[in-house]
């Protein structure tokens, strides 16, 4: 058989240091953001004094935290190109939830925020206009949340939504924490 007519075996590329590395911090980082979130959620519960910005903080870094293990996990399946499809079935279906359950706890950090705040226990109509919008702008995070983390983002088109409705929700946060000191309740 002439040596041009046979078929050329491809060998599988060795991935570069870098990548090996990528892959390492993608697997190992996810479970100590986890603990690091629960931890701060721990704490951020049990605080008896509600008139500091700690429970703000603590908030918010545990939403960083959740953010950041969903980033890691995203941008190896990122890498392998998997589809909504692919990423449906992942797993037997196992990625699909991780992906609602950590997506849904962005909105349930602004709940537990909120119920340690004297906001929810005043009952107005603006009041509840500002529950609303709370839970919508807190909705659009997780809903963003999701999409990103089950979508293959080539132009970044879900992580901007991401990153600019995580903002909104954090300004709004603030907002909800002026209006309660302004109003005299405790944050």
């Amino acid at each position: 058989m002439n040596e041009q007519s046979r078929p050329r075996e491809s060998t599988p590329q060795e991935p570069s240091d870098r990548e090996r590395m990528e892959t390492e911090l993608a697997t190992r980082l996810p479970p100590l953001l986890f603990t690091v979130a629960v931890f701060s959620l721990s704490i951020l519960s049990n605080l008896e004094s509600q008139n500091t910005t700690v429970d703000e903080f603590l908030a918010i870094f545990a939403a960083l935290c959740l953010i950041s293990a969903a980033l890691l996990v995203d941008s190896l399946l990122d890498k392998l190109k998997l589809t909504f499809n692919d990423r449906f079935f992942l797993l037997h279906g196992g990625y699909l939830l991780f992906s609602a359950s950590v997506s849904s706890a962005i909105p349930l950090l602004a709940v537990l925020y909120l119920y340690g705040s004297d906001f929810l226990s005043a009952s107005s109509a603006e009041n509840s206009t500002n529950l609303t919008i709370t839970f919508a702008v807190f909705g659009a995070t997780a809903a963003s949340m999701f999409w990103k983390m089950m979508t293959l983002d080539i132009r970044n088109i879900s992580f901007m939504a991401l990153l600019t409705s995580a903002f909104a929700s954090i300004a709004w946060l603030y907002h909800l924490r002026l209006i309660c000191v302004a109003g005299g309740a405790t944050s």
